[in-house]
């Protein structure tokens, strides 16, 4: 929760949760890891056949804001939206405001 002062209750819901789970198998992390490494669907033309919306987080480390542009331009029929002071889970972070994103998008469909 990069940026925030005081990270959202949920947070310590989330961890609480993913402290009882088991440890991840890995094997299935390698192999998850080899698809990232391996896969660059970028360039792919027309590859999705319907509007959507990408939403960023300003300083997530693990996605960079500046795909966006990258993506704007390969794929003109999507929309991107950076969530200032967001990192890599703004849906958890600053859950508000991503889920007025989220409604004024379907109602622009």
């Amino acid at each position: 929760m990069m940026g925030l002062k005081n990270p959202p209750k949920d947070l310590n819901y989330l961890k609480k949760i993913l402290s009882y789970a088991e440890q991840p198998n890995n094997k299935s992390l390698k192999n998850g890891l080899e698809i990232l490494l391996s896969t660059d669907l970028r360039y792919e033309k027309n590859i999705f056949k319907f509007p959507f919306l990408r939403i960023y987080g300003s300083l997530d480390i693990l996605v960079s804001k500046k795909i966006c542009k990258i993506l704007d331009e390969k794929w003109p029929d999507s929309s991107s939206i950076v969530i200032e002071k967001a990192a890599h889970a703004p849906f958890i972070s600053h859950k508000e405001k991503f889920c007025s994103i989220i409604l004024k998008f379907i109602k622009s469909l």
